[in-house]
């Protein structure tokens, strides 16, 4: 057989090594061996990245060869370490494995049967412990690393990543390559997130501890300018700027980590929840039927562990708690981006190697393309005017002609909505003659709880917050028909009307708190108290307008308190503008029309897939309620909402029990999995009222809007 040249230097080559597609010599083999073992590895080039690798040189470039190896396909993974000498060695060199330090792992490895994939997601992270020790090869004590030195651990670790991956979770290549894309990169970037934490608290150290061992500088300001000639940021202006995103992180996810204490499979399952994401916008039907069957098979699993193998008390209330960390990472998530976007503007990145940028841009990019306002904030010429006209135009400007209109008193709330001529399914559809009692027409099951709870061998029906819930939530919707708009038909509403039906109802809802919760007054200061409410309603506002759109059959449009609508977004924005708006209505829709959509690929078919019952709804909107990591949020309150997430936890998981479901673990992972959806839509909801605010289509300042949503005021009893 005639030898191929080696895809590296050249010489003669029949064999492929390390996983390489092509062929490479022995010589080669034996120098990517030796580099990725070298404690030395990390050499650069001396040129410019572009010398000759022949294998008759004297001097072969050790940097080149090796990047020319890597472009031949050989993985750095498929290197197996030096064998050990001395037991001791091997159990010194075990001791800081987070697999290895739980107690369970024998007992899983014989679950393999009832626990596939939980076990090949441990096997596949022990070897990724190992690789990551072979591509660092960190012999120093563990140090402090500045924002340059952490994107170079991260550019490596993304790799080692992406195979850690691809070998847990073969299930990954049913779906297409651009979806696999969208997925790891939302997993990478949140799991950055979480994995720091859980890496300090396997290794008993306060610290963010990086894939290398080392950890995160812990001066801000030396972190975002140590080793950076940044003229336009110093270390008291990057301290200033970025500390609160550090404090935000800190009360979301590090807090959350270290007051749960996860183990490794409990890590495992979490993050295998974050990738296989049914949210992302772009991802197909079958994607996210791939994600949805990912998502039960883990929570059947993990399940399994705390019931057979943890023999945990209550595997449910264990799970609940765990799968909060994933509204917490999602929380932090929107302030990662924000933080990203303030680096770019000091242009701390733009000192850094190419690759290294083209890592940020591709992350920015994907952050830009799922939260399109940046986008409409760049598009050039979005807001024409068009101001050039004359009485003898033949075609006159519209922009001068309706403002002339104005000026003469013509008002544009005088004009009655344009009657359709012959299509009577339109009618029918727009103006829907209802009952005149719409509100508790929409909650017509509300009226009823299920006998189950009653006879409950766990709780007594008559001490449960369900029942209190269940009570006030009927009074208010008694006063929601006494005080809101009385309507025989279904309107479809602007943003001024909308806001006026807003500002009735955030006093009854704060009225619900209150009676439902009494303790709520009693225990928690006024500060405090308008903090979780404002927090609440938010989440409030986006929250039972998607179990409204499930409940009423009607999953694209948003339903507001009263059951009004809005389903027209163009006209939504500018019908209640006493002025021409500067943009067209395609133009409007155009810019509105994403944050929409958005809403209902994040929120309303999640609320659709987990059929949620009225008794669920009211239960995870109280676990809403009391929030925790929120900024400003007092050891005191964040104590009292921990105790009282864990009696919501508990009776959520009787009220999913009480249900048909054949798996009522698996239906109370689903309803709590809706908790995360809940946190994007409301980073969608605050980016569209950014904009908004920005292209002066609301009917109000956004800080008016804040202030509203802080409720009325609050007193400690």
């Amino acid at each position: 057989m005639v030898p191929n040249p080696c895809y590296v230097c050249s010489s003669p080559a029949n064999e492929c090594h390390f996983g390489s597609k092509s062929q490479i010599c022995r010589a080669c083999s034996a120098f990517f061996r030796r580099y990725v073992l070298s404690p030395k590895s990390a050499i650069k080039c001396r040129k410019d990245k572009s010398c000759r690798i022949f294998f008759k040189d004297p001097k072969i470039c050790r940097f080149c060869r090796m990047e020319k190896c890597v472009s031949a396909g050989m993985k750095t993974s498929a290197v197996q370490p030096p064998r050990e000498k001395y037991s001791e060695d091997k159990a010194d060199s075990d001791g800081g494995s987070c697999y290895s330090a739980s107690p369970f792992t024998y007992e899983v490895q014989s679950c393999s049967r009832e626990m596939p994939r939980l076990l090949r997601l441990s096997a596949h992270f022990k070897n990724l412990e190992r690789v990551r020790k072979l591509e660092f090869q960190n012999q120093e004590a563990p140090k402090s690393r500045n924002m340059v030195e952490l994107i170079e651990i991260l550019r490596k670790d993304m790799r080692l990543v992406s195979n850690f991956v691809e070998g847990a979770y073969p299930e990954i290549g049913q779906v297409g390559k651009i979806e696999k894309k969208l997925l790891f990169l939302n997993f990478f970037i949140k799991y950055m997130l979480v994995e720091p934490p859980f890496l300090g608290l396997t290794t008993g150290r306060k610290e963010m501890v990086l894939p290398n061992g080392d950890h995160y500088e812990e001066d801000i300001g030396r972190f975002y300018t140590g080793h950076l000639d940044i003229e336009n940021l110093s270390e008291q202006t990057a301290d200033k700027f970025f500390t609160p995103y550090w404090n935000e992180y800190k009360r979301t996810v590090i807090d959350d980590v270290w007051f749960l204490k996860p183990d490794v499979f409990e890590f495992l399952a979490v993050s295998g929840l974050i990738l296989w994401d049914t949210g992302l916008e772009g991802l197909s039907d079958q994607g996210i039927e791939v994600c949805r069957g990912m998502r039960e098979k883990l929570v059947s699993e993990i399940h399994f562990y705390y019931k057979n193998i943890k023999k945990v008390e209550d595997p449910c209330l264990r799970l609940g708690q765990i799968m909060m960390l994933l509204a917490s990472v999602q929380k932090s998530f929107g302030k990662y981006q924000e933080e990203l976007e303030m680096c770019g503007f000091f242009e701390i990145c733009k000192n850094l190697d190419t690759e290294a940028c083209q890592i940020i841009n591709e992350s920015l990019e994907w952050i830009t393309n799922t939260h399109v306002w940046f986008a409409t904030l760049r598009r050039p010429n979005l807001i024409t005017e068009r101001m050039s006209a004359g009485n003898r135009d033949v075609r006159q400007c519209k922009a001068c002609r309706m403002k002339k209109c104005l000026e003469v008193g013509m008002q544009v709330t005088h004009v009655q909505n344009k009657r359709d001529r012959h299509d009577n399914e339109k009618v029918q559809a727009k103006e829907e003659t209802v009952p005149t009692d719409i509100v508790p027409f929409c909650y017509s099951k509300v009226s009823s709880l299920p006998t189950e709870l009653q006879s409950s061998t766990n709780f007594e029906y008559q001490s449960m917050h369900l029942k209190a819930l269940h009570q006030h939530f009927t009074e208010m919707l008694r006063l929601r028909k006494t005080t809101l708009p009385k309507r025989r038909i279904i309107r479809s509403l602007h943003h001024a009307e909308a806001l006026t039906i807003f500002r009735k109802d955030v006093k009854l809802a704060a009225n619900w708190i209150y009676q439902t919760f009494p303790e709520f007054s009693e225990r928690l200061n006024a500060e405090q108290q308008q903090l979780l409410f404002r927090n609440f309603y938010l989440k409030w506002t986006v929250f039972e307008p998607a179990f409204l759109a499930v409940l009423l059959g009607k999953p694209d449009t948003y339903h507001l308190p009263t059951g009004d609508i809005v389903d027209e977004v163009s006209r939504y924005y500018t019908r209640h503008m006493s002025t021409p708006p500067r943009c067209s209505l395609d133009e409007v829709s155009r810019i509105f029309t994403p944050y929409w959509t958005d809403f209902h690929n994040t929120l309303v078919d999640p609320v659709i897939s987990a059929k949620l019952t009225i008794h669920e709804f009211l239960l995870l909107t109280a676990i809403c309620l009391f929030d925790v990591g929120l900024d400003g949020q007092s050891d005191e309150c964040r104590d009292y909402c921990q105790e009282v997430r864990q009696q919501l936890f508990r009776e959520l998981n009787v009220v999913c029990k009480s249900s048909a479901s054949e798996d009522s673990c698996f239906r109370f992972a689903q309803n709590m999995l809706l908790l995360p959806s809940i946190q994007r839509g409301i980073d969608v909801f605050e980016e569209e009222l950014q904009v908004g605010g920005l292209y002066r289509f609301l009917s109000t300042d956004t800080d008016d809007w804040y202030k509203m949503v802080d409720g009325p005021r609050f007193e400690k009893k």
